[in-house]
């Protein structure tokens, strides 16, 4: 079932998720509640555009044992009290991606799992932005944590007993340390020879990273704010060499405008103008194109929602032509080399064997640009 378009208040749980609770949850404003969206006994449910704000949510959405829910483009605001969280996950792999998180006592609290966070803005959050097993008693940790910014915290990510991946992050201004751990697993902050690690910008904190592990942390290939980095930032055995002589490339390319579909019997032709520079103006090389797909007019694109990567600028969705009652919605995303991605495209629609080209363009209509 559905859920959308709903403000919930004054409750123990905006939404309690089970095996058989909503599939999607859209569209969401919850006050006054102990647990905004709980997900237990595994429940999965799609979560997009949910809001919580005013510090009336102490637990924004919680994830328990084996609930792995898709959480993109939620804002979550809280209010400093002890014990609150934005996202808590335990021992469970949800996809977050997309939204702010903001002002709890620490934003997204992992205890065990290997969850999924990209692409999330995580501010002025009292103990820290990312917490991996700080409590006792957590399965394993492994998460990938990429893309985010995280500013303004006490301390961007504090890891114990636990191996997050951290890629591409922007992990400024905390009051006290960038990353700090302890514990015998340790981060991986960038090993030279792995393709996916590194290239993080890591400055303007009392500590650039603090380490209490008995192992070295690897740290290699990221931005410290100043060639040479300054050693003093850097507390126990890290690895922090080679470094990189500048900021990582972090501006998103220009967005698709001109995404259109053709229809070819039963299947959809979709082609787009290649993206050539970044928002800034600036030239511009596109690693691929991300394609998505949904049934929802509007949609806002998600992990969940994508169907192919490629590298030219068309598609063919084959055999998608058919069922009279079903409507299918696609957006495209530019992806540069520095893993940057663009705002969605336009979006183009079927309805019903017919065509309907620039149906809706979420970028100029969202309520949240």
């Amino acid at each position: 079932c559905i859920m959308k378009n709903c403000f919930i208040k004054y409750a123990d749980s905006g939404i309690a998720c089970n095996s058989a609770s909503p599939d999607t949850i859209d569209n969401i404003f919850i006050r006054h509640c102990d647990y905004g969206i709980k997900c237990t006994d595994n429940s999965s449910p799609r979560i997009s555009a949910a809001t919580m704000w005013d510090g009336t949510v102490p637990i924004g959405i919680y994830c328990g044992s084996n609930s792995d829910p898709t959480i993109g483009s939620v804002w979550l605001d809280g209010y400093y009290e002890l014990g609150s969280k934005g996202i808590q996950i335990v021992n469970s792999d949800p996809v977050i991606q997309g939204g702010s998180i903001c002002n709890f006592e620490r934003g997204i609290d992992i205890c065990g799992g290997n969850p999924d966070i990209r692409d999330v803005e995580l501010k002025y959050n009292t103990e820290c932005g990312i917490a991996c097993n700080l409590e006792g008693g957590c399965d394993p940790c492994s998460a990938y944590i990429a893309h985010n910014d995280i500013f303004f915290n006490q301390t961007g990510i504090k890891s114990v007993d636990a191996s997050p991946t951290i890629y591409r992050n922007r992990i400024m201004d905390s009051d006290s340390v960038g990353v700090w751990c302890s514990g015998t697993d340790t981060p991986n902050l960038g090993v030279d020879a792995t393709a996916d690690s590194g290239y993080n910008e890591i400055c303007n904190d009392l500590w650039n990273v603090y380490s209490e592990s008995s192992g070295t942390i690897k740290a290699e290939r990221n931005w410290w704010g100043e060639v040479p980095p300054d050693s003093t930032k850097f507390y126990g055995l890290i690895d922090y060499l080679p470094y990189l002589l500048q900021s990582p490339d972090s501006t998103m390319p220009e967005r698709v405008t001109d995404l259109t579909a053709i229809l070819s019997k039963n299947s959809i032709v979709l082609q787009w103008s290649a993206v050539t520079t970044d928002i800034d103006g600036r030239s511009e090389a596109i690693k691929y194109y991300v394609v998505y797909r949904n049934t929802e007019p509007g949609f806002f694109p998600e992990p969940l929602d994508a169907i192919a990567n490629v590298k030219v600028t068309s598609y063919l969705d084959s055999g998608v032509v058919g069922p009279p009652h079903i409507s299918y919605y696609y957006a495209v995303r530019a992806v540069d080399y520095g893993e940057n991605m663009s705002y969605a495209s336009n979006q183009v629609g079927e309805f019903e064997k017919g065509l309907d080209n620039d149906t809706i363009d979420p970028f100029e209509d969202s309520p949240w640009e």
